[in-house]
């Protein structure tokens, strides 16, 4: 007897063997057994997760002998002929392969003959967002008002292809991503009954690897189990899958702390030589990165890459902003590397700009040295996660600039601003952007008065809400409470203008840059009259 897949064999019979999805068999469950069953349903969600199972046992659910039941017997001959897919009243159809007019007016027309073996025709379109506009339009009259004796069941894995005039004649269930947790469960089923011993974490590392697809999950293990055999070892699913081990990961995140490239690149050249993706490295090890830093916000324990010994050790050892940081760039790096053919290329390119760039954080006395790939973006992390206590320790240096926090003198009060320019674009905070973009700083002791051109300019980021969150982020860049005047660039003149009750625009002596800033500050509070000063 040939082999049968395991994705085949333990595919669900019933609406109690469908996992993770129970808002759905419930519904489906009741609406049976209360003679609620619509004329017509759109199952949509990630591949993998029952939406074609649960149709077929659904169509079971209508043809079973004895029928309407909520749960199918799978004896009688009529389940038997749906389960091998030779019942002559439930129609498979694969929307990528029929996708045209053609096939759905051929459809329209076996639609109004009566069922040849059970009590209702079942029309599975599996992909249906494949169908042309054309096929949707020859469907709708059909799925609006079908015989009594018809049943159609749309699956889709991208719901919003489907147009909404066929959505609204269907009663959509959205199948969800199935947690790693239910389909470790259902693995341990499974080896339990084929009486094969697997290690825990084995089972979970499959779980996670099928990313919410129960089938995918099946495919796996039937993947590993074929090397395997009857004893399954984390080893062996690291090896088949091509998984990097927890040990390389650390040393690579040790070696950037270390801004060790040679031991960096070796460590990419050794999983060359073994055989492995550089793009499956970059990917584990982002999500190496991610475990850390949720571990480091909420303590919650990771359940796969990093080990528990190692959590608190890696974690007391970098910062978050860092952490966060080096995920955005490497993040970055694989997006690019998934374009190119030759990604190992980008992959240590980005590494030698990570090891070639540093930023020092003092704490509590003692100087430790983390990696960042760019100061602007590491002064915007440590701005939005430091206290304004630890923001008077920060200290961030580069080749071409640096920001001290000893006096506030002038030139400091220059890079202070600059600073706050900068976290201002990179948080998109655009519209207070535009407001101080072009103003003039100057820092005198604790007080930097911003000098405007424009009076509406000023007079919007004095009110309450931009004016503190300038001054807010003023004092976690420098340590220092320093207040915020805003004054226009001749205070004197302003003053004996605000007896003139008429004063001539000044929109026309304006650059075309400064012309600029201004229409995205009206475009977001609305125009106003905007007037030159004497």
């Amino acid at each position: 007897m040939p082999y049968i897949a395991l994705y085949r064999k333990w595919r669900p019979s019933g609406f109690s063997e469908i996992v993770g999805q129970r808002h759905i068999s419930h519904t489906l469950t009741q609406a049976i057994k209360t003679n609620h069953v619509a004329h017509a349903y759109l199952f949509s969600g990630p591949r993998g997760t029952g939406k074609t199972s649960t149709a077929k046992i659904l169509a079971k659910a209508l043809n079973c002998e004895h029928a309407p039941t909520p749960e199918p017997c799978n004896v009688c001959e009529n389940c038997r002929k749906i389960n091998e897919n030779a019942f002559m009243d439930v129609y498979e159809i694969d929307a990528a392969s029929n996708r045209g007019i053609d096939e759905i007016r051929a459809l329209r027309e076996t639609v109004k003959f009566a069922p040849v073996e059970g009590k209702y025709k079942v029309y599975i379109i599996d992909e249906v967002h494949m169908l042309t506009t054309e096929a949707f339009n020859a469907l709708l009259k059909t799925l609006e008002e079908p015989p009594a004796h018809v049943l159609f069941i749309l699956a889709t894995t991208e719901i919003y292809k489907v147009p909404a005039t066929i959505q609204s004649r269907c009663q959509r269930y959205d199948f969800k991503r199935i947690t790693t947790e239910d389909i470790e469960k259902q693995l341990q089923k499974i080896t339990a009954t084929m009486h094969v011993e697997a290690e825990e974490e084995a089972l979970r590392i499959i779980a996670f690897r099928a990313d919410g697809g129960m089938r995918d999950a099946l495919s796996l293990l039937d993947q590993c189990l074929a090397l395997a055999g009857d004893n399954l070892s984390k080893e062996q699913v690291y090896d088949i899958l091509g998984i990097i081990d927890e040990e390389v990961l650390e040393k690579v995140l040790l070696a950037l702390q270390e801004k060790n490239l040679g031991e960096i690149l070796q460590l990419l050249s050794d999983l060359n030589d073994e055989g492995k993706d550089i793009i499956q490295f970059l990917t584990e090890f982002i999500e190496y990165l991610r475990e850390l830093v949720v571990y480091k916000a909420s303590k919650i324990t990771p359940k796969l890459l990093v080990s528990a010994t190692k959590l608190k050790q890696l974690t007391d050892t970098f910062s978050e902003p860092v952490l966060v940081n080096l995920i955005d760039k490497l993040y970055q790096t694989l997006q690019e590397a998934r374009k190119v053919s030759q990604p190992r290329t980008i992959v240590e390119i980005t590494f030698m700009t990570l090891c070639q760039t540093q930023v020092q954080v003092y704490d509590g006395g003692g100087e430790k040295r983390v990696m960042t790939p760019d100061i602007a973006s590491t002064t915007v992390s440590l701005v939005k996660s430091k206290t304004v206590g630890e923001a008077k320790n920060i200290v961030a240096k580069t080749a071409t600039s640096s920001v001290q926090k000893a006096n506030l003198d002038e030139q400091n009060g220059l890079q202070i601003w600059q600073s706050v320019l900068n976290y201002l674009a990179k948080e998109h905070r655009r519209s207070v952007l535009a407001c101080v973009d072009k103003a003039t700083p100057e820092l005198h002791g604790d007080e930097l008065t911003l000098k405007f051109k424009i009076e509406f300019l000023k007079g919007r980021t004095e009110r309450d809400d931009y004016k503190k969150l300038l001054e807010g982020i003023l004092e976690e860049l420098s340590g220092h409470k320093i207040k915020l005047i805003c004054a226009m660039q001749n205070q004197e003149v302003e003053q004996k203008a605000a007896k003139k009750t008429e004063t001539p625009s000044i929109l026309s002596e304006l650059s075309a840059e400064e012309k600029a800033n201004l229409e995205k500050v009206k475009d977001c509070f609305g125009a106003g009259t905007i007037n030159r000063i004497d």
